[in-house]
C-alpha cells in the first residue's frame, strides 16, 4: 500500500497504517514523504511493516524521527520479502539519487520510492500546467529500470504513467484520503480513497 503527502494528518496516517493496510491485505506500507509529523516512533510497531522517505515539507527532525523508528529509506536500499526498495527523499534529492545509483550497481532495484515524481510525466503536472517533477528522478529510472516508482508531491496529479517499462504511481495526498494498492507481481496500481475513518 502506498500513501504520500500526509501533511500532519496523524489520525489518517495511523488509520491507514494500523487498520487500512490490514484490510487491504498489504505486505508493506510505503510513505513517500511530506509527513510533517514528529512523533513517529509508533511506525516501528505497526501490524504491517512501513518504509518511508522524507518530503520537501519535512525537516531534519522528521528524518530523525523516521530514523529512530527504523523506517527511513532516504538514500538507501532495503530488501523486504525478496523485493528491493530504494529511496530518494525530498530533503537531499541529488545526494540520495547518487547514493541509490551507487547502491544499485550490479543489483536489481524493484521499487524506487521518491517524494518527487519524474519530470515530464502525467503525474508531475501542477495546476498551472507546468511539469514540476525532478529530472534526476527520471534519470535514475532510466538507469536502474525498476518495475515501479512510487511518488507524490504534486497533489493535483493523482494517477499513473510510465517511464520506459517503469510504472509510476502518484496516489494523491493522504490528507485528502487518497492511497494506492499495488500488485507488484502484475505491476499494476489501484487508486483508492478512504471512505470512513
Amino acid at each position: 500500500m502506498h500513501v504520500t503527502d500526509v501533511h500532519g494528518a496523524q489520525g489518517l496516517l495511523e488509520y491507514a497504517v494500523r487498520q487500512l493496510a490490514k484490510a487491504e491485505k498489504a505486505d508493506l506500507v510505503i510513505v513517500s514523504g511530506d509527513l510533517e509529523l514528529y512523533s513517529l516512533e509508533w511506525l516501528s510497531e505497526t501490524p504491517v511493516p512501513v518504509l518511508a522517505t522524507t518530503g520537501n515539507m519535512d525537516d531534519y527532525h522528521v528524518a530523525a524521527a523516521l530514523r529512530v523508528a527504523g523506517v527511513i529509506l532516504d538514500g538507501k536500499c532495503v530488501e523486504v520479502q525478496g523485493v528491493r526498495f530504494c529511496g530518494i527523499g525530498g530533503l537531499a534529492v541529488t545526494r540520495d539519487a547518487v547514493s541509490v545509483l551507487s547502491a544499485s550497481k550490479g543489483a536489481m532495484v524493484d521499487v524506487l520510492v521518491s517524494h518527487y515524481p519524474p519530470r515530464g510525466t502525467a503525474v508531475d503536472i501542477a495546476y498551472t500546467g507546468a511539469h514540476i517533477g525532478k529530472e534526476v528522478i527520471k534519470e535514475v529510472l532510466s538507469e536502474v529500470k525498476p518495475k515501479l516508482c512510487l511518488c507524490g508531491h504534486v497533489h493535483e496529479s493523482r494517477g499513473t504513467d510510465r517511464v520506459g517499462e517503469t510504472l509510476v504511481v502518484n496516489p494523491g495526498p493522504l490528507m485528502w484520503g487518497y492511497y494506492a494498492v499495488i500488485d507488484l507481481e502484475e505491476v499494476k496500481a489501484d487508486l483508492k480513497q478512504v471512505t470512513k475513518v
